[in-house]
């Protein structure tokens, strides 16, 4: 998963600790919802991604 705004990247294998970690210390479930939890954009999956040329 990659934030556009942040230019950084979550890999999924971390998603699921990460918003577990991230609700139990800040009550944020931004991640369940496909947003980044710093800045709110939506998070590309960069698998599902169409290469176009």
């Amino acid at each position: 998963m990659y934030c556009p705004r942040c230019e950084r990247s979550i890999k999924k294998d971390d998603l699921e600790r990460l918003n577990e970690e991230l609700k139990s210390k800040f009550q944020r479930d931004s991640l369940e919802r496909g947003e980044c939890p710093v800045c709110g954009t939506r998070l590309i999956d960069l698998n599902k991604r169409k290469v176009t040329q």
